[in-house]
């Protein structure tokens, strides 16, 4: 994947992210976790509020990523689905 197609897709992915509602504030004491060095993993069911949260916490944040690994996945399946041989 070219590295400007790349760059474009990260933009355009924080735009659609920070574009959206961020729903309504939850209860959680979130400081241990933006203080964190490690990697935090934020897991759970299909539409569980998963990506709400994330909202709430990059508004907390002064720089972020965002990065929707779908648009990947369906970018990769047109373009290589060109190179796929059945054979019989």
């Amino acid at each position: 994947m070219e590295f400007n197609l790349l760059e474009e897709i990260v933009k355009e992915q924080k735009v659609g992210f920070e574009s959206k509602n961020s729903g309504l504030e939850r209860d959680i004491e979130l400081k241990k976790y933006l203080n964190s060095t490690q990697i935090v993993v934020l897991s759970g069911i299909r539409r569980s509020g998963k990506s709400t949260l994330l909202r709430q916490i990059a508004a907390k944040l002064e720089n972020f990523y965002y990065l929707n690994f779908d648009d990947f996945v369906d970018s990769w399946r047109v373009n290589e689905s060109k190179n796929i041989k059945i054979s019989s």
